[in-house]
């Protein structure tokens, strides 16, 4: 599969949202894992593949959704993206390294990085945000690299695994960004 580059990293590259029936399957097969759908809170429903066919010709006309490219493989690892919020303003993003293989190995640091640059100087936010499953430490220290801190917590917000757990709300500046 040919994907073209929009954002190039080190070891990634984001490319346009991919929704062909690999990709496809790829999703619904991520989705409906178990700890990611903990993590990026999506545990309460299971996702056809219709479902997310639905979702991913949605995702792919409405910009600013990426697919995540491994640089060395070509192999589609995961999808990102950031949207817009309160006149364009205010972005708040997204990331999910679908592809266990591929996680721990920079890969969602690298992205978020990117993210943060399109957003900061192409996009022209002032602030980006993101919401995050408490739990979550892996992405929580990879969006603290990034440079975004912690800025409130929602307790108790949502359900998994027969418990209640809180979400940590986080941002970065667009005067933070250019300072770091």
């Amino acid at each position: 599969m040919n994907n073209f580059c929009r954002l190039m990293g080190d070891k990634i590259y984001l490319a346009p949202f991919r929704n062909d029936e690999e990709a496809l399957n790829l999703y619904t097969s991520w989705i409906n894992d178990e700890e990611i759908g903990m993590y990026i809170m999506h545990n309460f429903s299971v996702f056809s593949l219709e479902k997310e066919k639905e979702w991913a010709e949605k995702a792919a006309k409405s910009g600013n959704n990426f697919s995540i490219i491994e640089k060395e493989t070509d192999k589609l690892i995961g999808t990102c993206s950031i949207r817009a919020h309160a006149n364009n303003l205010d972005f708040s993003l997204g990331i999910m390294i679908g592809d266990k293989n591929s996680r721990n190995k920079g890969y969602g640091t690298e992205a978020i990085s990117l993210l943060l640059k399109y957003g900061f100087c192409e996009l022209r936010a002032h602030r980006i945000w993101l919401s995050l499953n408490a739990e979550n430490k892996r992405a929580h220290k990879c969006y603290l690299k990034n440079g975004l801190r912690d800025c409130g917590i929602l307790h108790e917000n949502i359900f998994f695994n027969g418990h209640y757990g809180d979400s940590i709300i986080m941002e970065i500046l667009e005067q933070d960004y250019f300072s770091k």
